[in-house]
């Protein structure tokens, strides 16, 4: 809700899009703060990872926290944003003009994210691709573990 820099996240909103009877598990990349961080942004950062961590819970949606850190040594993501975004092209192509922009970053960064859990939770190769849903509504689906 609000326009500009005045943004928060709005949990009503979120609850209302947020299926829990489709969501296997949600993964929450854990928010730090960095020295030299204005207060109010490390104020809105921090309301809105509790504001999605409260409807999760609300929902009964099953959530599982992650450090940059962590998920990017995994995946061998470096600090490079560009390159984030290169990932995230390759291992979801159906979707790689959703990653074209530098200020794409931030979904290039989530999708892959994404991808770490599913990884975790899965057991499947690092290399898997997912197939999204066609525009006719076909369902989208994981490769078999086999892959």
């Amino acid at each position: 809700t609000g326009d500009g820099k005045d943004r928060l996240v709005s949990a009503a909103h979120l609850a209302d899009l947020l299926q829990p009877e489709l969501i296997v598990t949600c993964c929450i990349e854990t928010a730090s703060t960095r020295p030299g961080l204005a207060a109010q942004s490390v104020l809105k950062t921090g309301t809105g990872y509790g504001i999605l961590i409260g409807v999760c819970a609300a929902l009964r949606i099953p959530t599982i926290y992650v450090s940059p850190q962590r998920w990017k040594k995994d995946l061998a993501v470096p600090a490079d944003k560009a390159i984030a975004r290169r990932l995230a092209t390759e291992r979801f192509p159906a979707w790689s003009a959703s990653f074209k922009l530098v200020k794409d970053d931030g979904k290039a960064e989530s999708a892959l994210v994404a991808y770490w859990a599913w990884q975790r939770r899965s057991g499947v190769p690092s290399g898997a691709r997912w197939t999204p849903p066609t525009a006719s509504g076909g369902s989208g689906r994981w490769p078999d573990r086999t892959n």
